[in-house]
């Protein structure tokens, strides 16, 4: 018995189906690879997977996991060729490694996402990249967040501006912008780009999008000054 854990893709192809969607298809994906997973017990067995924090519907992302419990020990560049053979168009995997053998973050430590955004533009200011740094320096940028409460999802005011590492411009014209973000991603502290592009239109005049695409480039833990790779073994230091 071994677990493994996957990265993998999810392109322009596929960025509209949901993440139960994405289940079922990981799902006969491996059965079609002829992968040995291991199946739950019980009346209504199903295969040990589990995936990383879903990605919203419509972004497109080059950093998702998975990870799976296999029956049998099977060198994980075979298990990346035969999931490549069967996985539909848009989804690729583009990494496994074996869990049982050396001690890895977990998934659930993420708190750091970075992406690469892409927006139409309405109208535009002129200089925009001094109208984000006016805004980084709010110690408040309250937004409409949807929580719960108690067995009800409400939207409730939430200050984002904790969850704002970086903001950069890395181009721009009279009808488009290409952003860089590095947001807070996780449990403890989530924030979503599109939500920032809707803060964005609200806290700085004269900018108004109309369409975006959004890119996940990277999924990291960060602690202090240090960065941590999923996909990496863990330092020495690094502690629970």
């Amino acid at each position: 018995m071994s677990k493994i854990r996957v990265q993998y893709t999810k392109e322009e192809w596929v960025k509209y189906i949901s993440h139960l969607d994405l289940l079922r298809t990981f799902h006969r994906a491996v059965r079609r690879a002829g992968t040995p997973i291991k199946y739950s017990q019980g009346f209504n067995p199903h295969p040990l997977m589990s995936f990383g924090m879903p990605l919203p519907v419509a972004t497109t992302s080059e950093c998702e996991y998975l990870e799976m419990e296999l029956t049998e020990k099977i060198p994980p560049q075979d298990i990346l060729a035969h999931l490549n053979s069967v996985l539909p168009q848009g989804l690729s995997i583009r990494n496994v490694v074996d869990l049982s053998q050396t001690k890895y973050p977990k998934l659930s430590e993420v708190n750091m996402a970075a992406y690469d955004v892409y927006a139409e533009l309405i109208q535009m200011v002129i200089d925009l990249p001094k109208e984000i740094g006016k805004m980084m320096q709010m110690t408040a940028i309250t937004m409409e967040k949807r929580g719960k409460k108690g067995t009800k999802k409400v939207m409730k005011p939430v200050n984002i501006r904790p969850l704002i590492h970086q903001i950069e411009v890395v181009a721009q014209n009279e009808k488009s912008v290409q952003l860089k973000m590095v947001l807070s991603s996780g449990s403890e502290g989530n924030l979503k780009p599109a939500l920032l592009l809707e803060a964005m239109e609200k806290h700085i005049g004269g900018i108004e999008i109309e369409d975006s695409h959004i890119h996940r480039k990277a999924l990291w833990i960060e602690r202090g000054d240090e960065k941590f790779d999923v996909m990496e073994p863990c330092r020495e230091h690094f502690k629970e």
